[in-house]
């Protein structure tokens, strides 16, 4: 699974999370910025030996990076 793959050239730049943080100041992630962080992160865990079927634990707070880091997830699972 990837972000990307779903986008045409026009959405890539579209809006894809905006995060408030507790002092008021807003986070915004673009798609496109989504998608490459995703599928880093996977490639990183796969040359760290992850694969399909293996365990995997996340731990984080509330943050837009979660989303990113299941992504991730996602991505290797269903990496060929």
């Amino acid at each position: 699974m990837t972000l990307g793959c779903h986008l045409g050239p026009d959405e890539r730049g579209r809006i894809a999370m905006v995060f408030e943080a507790g002092d008021g100041s807003l986070f915004r992630q673009a798609c496109a910025d989504v998608a490459r962080e995703s599928t880093n992160l996977a490639a990183g865990l796969r040359r760290r030996g992850c694969d399909k079927g293996d365990w995997i634990a996340i731990l984080t707070c509330q943050h837009p990076r979660t989303a990113v880091v299941q992504m991730a997830v996602f991505w290797l699972a269903r990496w060929p």
